[in-house]
C-alpha cells in the first residue's frame, strides 16, 4: 500500500514540477462498451472501449492489416448518429474522440467501468484480438494513466508489448 502511494505521490510531484496539464472541461460518462467495422461479413475483429472520466482506453480490433493496438486519450468523447449526439453509449451510435471517429457501437456492457469476464455474444476475433487480450490491454492502459507517460495525454502500444509509449 504505502508503495503505490509513493509511486502515485512521486508520478504528482514530477508531473507537477515538469507538466502543466491543459484545462480539461468535460467530464465523460463511465462506460464500457464494443464496436465493429461490419457485423455482416465478420472480416473485422471487434474494439473494446473502457471510457473513464476524463480518459478514452480503446483496444483496437479493426486491424485492417495493420497490428492491433491498444489507445489512451485524455479527451471527452461523444457518441453520434446523423443529425444527433450523445454524451452516452447506446446501441447503434458512433463514438467520436478528438479526431478519432470509431466504428459503430454493437454492445453497451456496463456503465460501472467493469470489464466482464465473458464477452458479449457479437464479439468478433477474427483479424483482430481474443477478448482475455482486449480485456488486459484497456486494463493495462487504465493502470498506465496514473504514470509518467501518461503526462502527454496520450499514448499507445502495439497489443502484447510492455511498454506504452506517448503519441
Amino acid at each position: 500500500m504505502f508503495r503505490k502511494f509513493f509511486a502515485l505521490l512521486t508520478v504528482f510531484v514530477v508531473g507537477f514540477c515538469t507538466f502543466s496539464p491543459p484545462s480539461y472541461a468535460y467530464s465523460n460518462k463511465v462506460a464500457v462498451f464494443t464496436t465493429n467495422r461490419d457485423q455482416q461479413t465478420k472480416n473485422y475483429g471487434s474494439s473494446l472501449y473502457l471510457v473513464k472520466k476524463d480518459w478514452v482506453l480503446r483496444c483496437s480490433g479493426n486491424t485492417n492489416g495493420r497490428d492491433a493496438e491498444t489507445f489512451a486519450r485524455k479527451r471527452a468523447i461523444t457518441y453520434t448518429k446523423p443529425g444527433a449526439t450523445f454524451d452516452f453509449p447506446a446501441l447503434g451510435l458512433t463514438p467520436v474522440e478528438g479526431g478519432h471517429t470509431g466504428n459503430p457501437i454493437t454492445a453497451v456492457l456496463n456503465d460501472t467501468g467493469k470489464i466482464p469476464q465473458d464477452p458479449p455474444p457479437n464479439w468478433n476475433a477474427k483479424n483482430g484480438v481474443s477478448w482475455e487480450t482486449a480485456a488486459i490491454e484497456v486494463l493495462a492502459a487504465e493502470a498506465a494513466t496514473t504514470t509518467e507517460v501518461a503526462q502527454s495525454g496520450r499514448f499507445s502500444r502495439k497489443v502484447g508489448e510492455l511498454v506504452f509509449k506517448p503519441d
